[in-house]
């Protein structure tokens, strides 16, 4: 196939080719390399995730087998290796060793950047974020959607039960979420606000507490001449983040102020300050910086002769507040950027570099110095890296190659120990100082500034708070949390019981006893409310707690138990509607062990399990009435408890409480476009076995439901006739009237439709039989469907008209998905005005649910519609969105249609190399809907581009590849009309002649399904 120089969005690609972003493959020279074993491949993936780096023997066997590696695993490892490198070898990609390097104690993957291409994404990513810097926004939003084509689908899906690949993969997921925030910045700065505003009406609903999504939605409507928008918008901020607690950021609230005043700078063509990025800057603690004077002094002493300074002390000091305050102040003195990393989640080295890259708003990459100094180059900027003990020596060579490569750079380090390197100054940091009888000491100030009770202690009050300070040994947590506590225990009363509350058993004093003060004031009812409370992960309710912590006489007092607890600062705050309670993790740990000493951890935990079982149970009950969005909007405020209580259910001799809690969660994880997370944990709860066949069908049929939507047809049939042969066996008809109905769905996607008309007609016989007459109408919807594929639009409306007469649209949350389905029957009668109207309340309807999958639908409908009408502008930004949100929700079928009317637009724009681009998407979309319908669709794209790019031979052959599909499935056109086709077919046979054209079109009539995404996907390799 011949590529012009102008085709340069095609990524013609020679030599190796490792691609992750997807279904994992190898390719060399555009032919695939076959990876010999599933262990040979997940071993080849984990040296892709290394990025280049060499990965340990005992890592590697980790990632292939996990806690349970066989006794010859080396050897085995060894075999693997020798199994791959004459892959290579065969293949032609290189000698025995020149692709997989030996070292010491392990492995490495010796291949160029270019050759990955999650490494490839990364680089895309970073150099638009310079782009950007350069106010070069038109050409970084075309490097954006040029990168963001990478994505085939699900990064590492075939590994998902592996660590490395359940991590890899979260990554990859929030690099891609970072593309897509860059590209609506640079949209802005190039002045294609409408289309930005219509990204960011749907991600500030999905992503309310990002505060830089609602600063562009602000932005872009101001700059659209919509200032009443704009303010609006940042009042709906505020109304969010007032549920949680917090308010808008000085960033958010100085934007507010500048569109008040109109500020002229707003109205720039390019627009630097709101560009930016996803970095994060120096935290700006809530409270006041007290004491320490003296080491701000010392500390600027030693800045001024040091790039790397290093605050030491032991936990509780003050070394992160410390850091905090002083990273701060040097940068307002040098005038500089700040960034900020907690490493206090980096329990490996090998999470250093993910957590700094993303405190500068940069992907991770293969090498991170790069692109942070390509980034950052030698201006100035601080860095604060905050709780570095656990990865002291590792992090000491990474700020070493940091520092050298980035010359302006300063860092200021928190840690329990030194980092050990030459270019480190050292501050240890020792207690508060306290003077008897002097309220003006570090330490008195701090008690009494944290306090809030005394205003002017009198001369015996500061001599016994000094006492109890110095009995703390003058540590800043300790004296905070005292003084927190004398809100309820009078001053006297702490200092004469200093040494029973201050002590261990061993005379020694400690953090966790001071911590214990409260505790200890509490009533024993207290202290059980106290306990309990522990076991939320993610915040609780009052009724939440009552019910854990078991029955009470009389629940006014567990809530004024509950007010003690809030007085003593063990419990913050209420906040939001219903009012919900946190505990800081230093007292949820405390918790849960007093919980087990007390020896009420089952118990609770069995309640704790019951509880969040009958929300759940509550969730599935409320399908098709008007309590479910309720209901989902419940589940969201306790979906990290849901998830705890199927954690330990698990772990249960009997598991019947996991599965009673992972069948609607499976439906809970669908709706809200978190189906990978879905198919994992439910996948785990299948293994664990155990539970009786009425509820393993039920989880069944929820990982069936779930692979469905991720394109994995196959696997969700083997689901769905496992849940039919267990409802057979318990003689359930109902169940398997829905076994059945999954099992059509998932052969209607994959393209064998005879068979699933069959079996949505023995699914419809069943709900007759049983009388239910809305879900009666389930099997007809699928039916429908079909109906309109084949062009039988007759039977199609027919039916259409039956389930909307069965199916309230109030009581079925799904009504959206019935909607959009009507609207494509509408289509495709040309009743595009009416089309249009239902398309519309679909697409209102999903809105309303919060259910991208179906909106992604309606969408695809509206695309259409516009292309119809030759607005294809319009068509583009629908499709867009379309994509966006069948992306988020795992909808590969809305994805496919969406890259479709992609690729048709730019054809009727004249824009070949985009229609090119758009069908390379496509042609990654249709590996996860290789069914005879995509096929089809594929095979007319591709031969509409190719008339474009002038080579009629192959058009003919393709036109006849999808003529034969559409015979031997009788399916209907589907991309072009009968008439379009039929230009389409004349202008191939004017330009070939009678004769050649005929042979083509012969030619093509013999090729296999799987032919056309072999040949159309040869193209781009």
């Amino acid at each position: 196939m011949s590529r012009g120089p102008g085709n340069s969005g095609i990524r013609a690609r020679s030599g190796l080719d490792f691609r992750i972003l997807g279904p994992f493959e190898v390719c060399f020279d555009g032919a695939t390399v076959t990876i010999p074993g599933r262990k040979a491949r997940a071993l080849l993936a984990s040296l892709i995730v290394a990025g280049g780096n060499s990965v340990s023997r005992d890592r590697l066997i980790d990632s292939i087998w996990g806690e349970s590696p066989p006794n010859s695993a080396v050897n085995t490892l060894h075999t693997y290796v020798t199994h791959l490198r004459r892959a290579f070898a065969d293949a032609g990609a290189g000698t025995d060793s020149s692709v997989i390097s030996t070292h010491a104690n392990g492995y490495r993957l010796e291949v160029a950047e270019e050759t990955v291409d999650s490494w490839r994404l990364e680089r895309a990513l970073t150099e638009s974020r310079l782009l950007a810097d350069r106010y070069e926004f038109a050409t970084a939003v075309e490097s954006l959607d040029a990168s963001l084509s990478e994505w085939r689908g699900p990064p590492l899906e075939e590994f998902t039960d592996a660590d490395f690949a359940q991590a890899e993969a979260t990554r990859l997921t929030d690099l891609r979420f970072h593309a897509e925030e860059l590209r609506i910045a640079s949209l802005i700065g190039c002045g294609r606000e409408s289309r930005a505003i219509q990204l960011l009406d749907r991600l500030v609903e999905e992503f309310p507490y990002r505060e830089r999504l609602w600063e562009h939605l602000m932005l872009a409507l101001y700059r659209c001449g919509r200032q009443r928008d704009a303010l609006h918008a940042y009042q709906r901020l505020a109304e969010c983040l007032a549920d949680i607690g917090l308010e808008p950021g000085e960033s958010a609230a100085d934007l507010e102020s500048r569109i008040l005043e109109q500020d002229p700078a707003l109205a720039r063509s390019t627009v630097a300050a709101h560009a930016g990025h996803t970095h994060r800057t120096i935290p700006r603690p809530t409270n006041s910086f007290v004491g320490r004077a003296r080491h701000l002094e010392e500390l600027q002493a030693i800045a001024d002769e040091n790039r790397l300074i290093t605050i030491t002390g032991i936990g509780g000091i003050g070394k992160s507040r410390l850091a905090i305050e002083f990273g701060q102040r040097l940068a307002s003195q040098l005038d500089l950027g700040d960034r900020y990393v907690d490493l206090g989640a980096a329990t490996r080295s090998e999470l250093i570099w993910p957590l700094i890259t993303d405190s500068f708003g940069i992907a991770e990459s293969p090498r991170p110095v790069d692109r942070i100094g390509a980034a950052v180059g030698d201006s100035g900027l601080v860095l604060v890296v905050d709780n570095a003990e656990e990865v002291a020596p590792d992090l000491g060579s990474a700020l070493m190659a940091l520092l050298g490569r980035c010359r302006g750079l300063r860092v200021v380090v928190s840690s329990r120990e030194p980092l050990g390197i030459t270019a480190e100054r050292v501050c240890p940091l020792g207690p508060l100082e306290t003077k008897d009888g002097d309220a003006s000491s570090e330490a008195a100030t701090l008690f009494l500034t944290r306090a809030h009770a005394f205003e002017s202690p009198d001369p015996s009050t500061v001599e016994t708070i000094t006492e109890i300070c110095r009995s703390v040994n003058g540590i800043p947590a300790a004296i905070e949390v005292v003084a927190a506590a004398s809100r309820a225990i009078s001053i006297s009363e702490i200092a004469e019981n200093l040494d029973t509350l201050v002590h261990d058993d061993d005379g020694r004093q400690s953090l966790p006893a001071v911590l214990a003060w409260s505790y200890n004031a509490l009533t024993e009812e207290q202290q059980h409310l106290f306990r309990v409370a522990s076991l939320f992960t993610g915040g609780f309710t009052f009724d939440a707690l009552r019910s854990v912590a078991g029955p009470a006489s009389d629940p006014r007092s567990q809530l004024g138990d509950l007010g003690a607890l809030i007085d003593r600062s063990l419990i913050s705050p209420p906040v939001g509607t219903p009012s919900r309670y946190q505990m800081l993790d230093v007292f949820r740990q405390r918790g849960l062990e007093l919980l087990d000493a007390a020896g009420e951890e089952a118990d609770a935990r069995s309640r704790f399990v019951s509880y969040f079982g009958d929300m759940t149970a509550e969730l599935e009950e409320s399908f098709g009435s008007d309590r479910w969005l309720q209901m989902l909007g419940r589940v969201d405020q306790d979906a990290t408890n849901c998830s705890r209580a199927l954690e330990i259910a698990l772990g249960y001799e009997d598991p019947t409480a996991a599965y009673r809690i992972a069948g609607p969660l499976g439906r809970y994880w669908r709706w809200r476009g978190r189906s990978i997370e879905g198919a994992v944990r439910l996948t785990a709860v299948l293994r664990r076995g155990g539970a009786g066949p009425a509820e393993r069908a039920k989880v069944e049929r929820e990982a069936s439901a779930t692979l469905r939507t991720l394109g994995d047809f196959q696997p969700a049939a083997e689901h769905a006739e496992r849940a039919l042969a267990l409802y057979e066996a318990e003689q359930d008809e109902r169940g398997q009237a829905d076994a059945l109905y999954d099992l059509a769905l998932a052969g209607i996607l994959s393209g064998d439709f005879d068979k699933a008309r069959a079996l949505l007609d023995r699914s419809a016989a069943m709900w007759k039989r049983l009388d239910e007459r809305a879900l009666s109408a389930f099997p007809m919807i699928p039916l429908a469907w079909l109906h309109t594929i084949h062009g039988e639009y007759e039977a199609a409306e027919a039916l259409w008209t039956s389930i909307l007469t069965n199916v309230d649209a109030a009581r079925y949350p799904e009504h959206s998905g019935i909607t959009f389905r009507v609207a494509e029957l509408a289509l495709a009668q040309g009743q595009l005005d009416r089309a249009r109207r239902v398309a519309v309340d679909s697409l209102e309807l999903a809105r309303a649910a919060r259910y991208p999958y179906h909106e992604a639908g309606a969408r695809v409908v509206l695309a259409r519609i516009h292309l119809e009408n030759g607005d294809l502008e319009t068509a583009g930004e629908e499709a867009d969105l379309a994509l966006s949100a069948a992306q988020d929700s795992g909808n590969v079928e809305g994805a496919a249609q969406a890259l479709v009317i992609l690729v048709r637009r730019a054809i009727s724009a004249g824009d070949v190399i985009g229609a090119l681009r758009d069908l390379q998407r496509s042609v990654l979309a249709a590996g996860h809907l290789a069914g005879a319908l995509t096929q089809a669709i594929l095979a007319e794209l591709a031969a509409t581009v190719q008339i474009a790019r002038g080579d009629y031979a192959d058009a003919a052959a393709l036109h006849g590849a999808a003529h034969a599909i559409r015979t031997n499935h009788g399916l209907p056109l589907g991309v072009l009309d009968s008439d379009e086709c039929e230009r389409e077919l004349r202008e191939i046979e004017r330009s070939l002649g009678k004769s050649e054209f005929e042979r083509r079109y012969r030619s093509g009539l013999n090729w296999t399904e799987g032919a056309v995404l072999g040949h159309v996907g040869a193209w781009f390799e």
